[in-house]
């Protein structure tokens, strides 16, 4: 046994030097705790600190008027020059499938002893089109939301889908944007079964489109759930 153990940390040595792991922020190269991001990264990521608020947070009024939601969390703040640009780049774009679990695993981490979401019993990532996750190989809100399943310990549950195959968000306006999603998502309704409270799970939060429409479409089965959302990032200046 003492000398498997001893290949395997010449082994992982060996790879270390041949294929280095760098951190995704900075490029240093990431010691044997870490994973994605080094602790000196790690550190200056742009948390929102939401769940240790005790007044509505940023991302739960911008549904008010909109919805009634339980809860409302983003874990950091995005804008076009901050790190979180990048990670949310990553995951969606390069091949991030395993950072987003990383990601979602974090977020669970911190709002997994918040007393709103001890009853969530699933949770539910935004899909996105089929044709999407072939070209792409991955639903990203899939991968957080498995890597929040990781601390809550409760079913990731596929109940929707994405009916058409449509323009990317990013650069339309928030008109455009409520228009391009407006009735777009389906219910498998026999998944929602015996659900009471749901955790709906996305990458990131800018105007809400996507979301309230996610969230109506899940009301419109008449079942009587509590819903809460969770993304990695809300767009905030």
């Amino acid at each position: 046994m003492p000398i498997i153990n001893s290949l395997k940390k010449y082994a992982d040595g060996f790879f270390s030097l041949v294929y280095p792991h760098n951190c995704l922020l900075c490029q240093r190269e990431l010691n044997q705790h870490d994973e994605y991001i080094c602790f000196l990264c790690k550190e200056d990521l742009h948390f929102t600190y939401f769940e240790k608020y005790q007044e509505p947070s940023y991302s739960e009024q911008l549904f008010w008027g909109r919805l009634h939601l339980e809860n409302v969390y983003s874990m950091l703040y995005f804008s076009q020059e901050n790190s979180t640009q990048k990670i949310l780049h990553e995951i969606k774009y390069h091949n991030g499938k395993e950072l987003g679990v990383y990601m979602g695993k974090m977020m669970g981490e911190r709002i997994f002893n918040q007393a709103n979401y001890t009853d969530i019993d699933a949770i539910i990532p935004v899909p996105i089109h089929t044709k999407k996750e072939f070209i792409r190989g991955y639903n990203q809100s899939m991968s957080i939301a498995t890597g929040i399943q990781k601390t809550f310990q409760v079913p990731v549950v596929n109940a929707l889908y994405r009916k058409t195959h449509d323009a990317s968000q990013t650069k339309k306006s928030q008109e455009q944007r409520y228009e391009n999603v407006k009735d777009k998502f389906g219910v498998y309704t026999n998944k929602l079964q015996n659900i009471h409270h749901v955790l709906i799970v996305d990458d990131v939060l800018t105007t809400g489109a996507t979301l309230e429409s996610v969230v109506k479409a899940v009301l419109s089965v008449h079942l009587p759930i509590k819903i809460s959302i969770a993304t990695i990032a809300v767009a905030h200046t």
